[in-house]
């Protein structure tokens, strides 16, 4: 059961992460060289839309076997005196940053993102508001993946603290 457990979580990181650098390191750099801007403002929120479900699914899936793995863990009888152990301590740390990526993508997928996109298509926005939203939206997804990244570091601590190279 542990395995399929933490290969499940495994997954749901990978196409969430994976996904999310892909489109950020790859897909959208490609479009904003080849396509003129009114394509690519079409094209990214587009692309944006087609991957959500599958990220917002894995991260469904992380949250849950990410509560199941914590509460074979502690069992949250003694939650307070695991935190004060070293591996508790990077367990706190890993769930508040994967909290606080969660919330980062969740106002980049559904406010900002959004308001981004439909102040362009309604030709409402001012330059400097089109900037500014821009800077934002970008700067959430850049902020996520770097938080994930985080996260996946203080995962393989966990991970290397637990089974130590022998």
């Amino acid at each position: 059961m542990r395995f399929g457990l933490n290969a499940l979580h495994l997954l749901a990181a990978m196409i969430w992460f994976g996904g999310m650098f892909h489109l950020g390191a790859v897909v959208i750099p490609a479009l904003r060289r080849d396509l003129e801007e009114s394509e690519r403002t079409r094209w990214i929120p587009a692309l944006g839309r087609r991957f959500r479900p599958f990220a917002w699914s894995a991260v469904l899936i992380l949250w849950i076997t990410g509560g199941v793995k914590v509460y074979e863990l502690t069992a949250f009888r003694h939650l307070g005196s695991f935190l004060q152990h070293p591996h508790g301590r990077i367990l706190g740390w890993k769930v508040t940053l994967a909290l606080a990526a969660t919330v980062l993508a969740f106002l980049h997928d559904w406010v900002l993102g959004p308001r981004y996109q439909r102040g362009l298509e309604s030709g409402n926005l001012p330059p400097s508001s089109r900037k500014r939203l821009r800077r934002w939206t970008v700067g959430l997804a850049v902020a996520t993946q770097a938080l994930i990244l985080a996260v996946i570091l203080l995962a393989v601590m966990l991970h290397v603290r637990a089974f130590p190279p022998t």
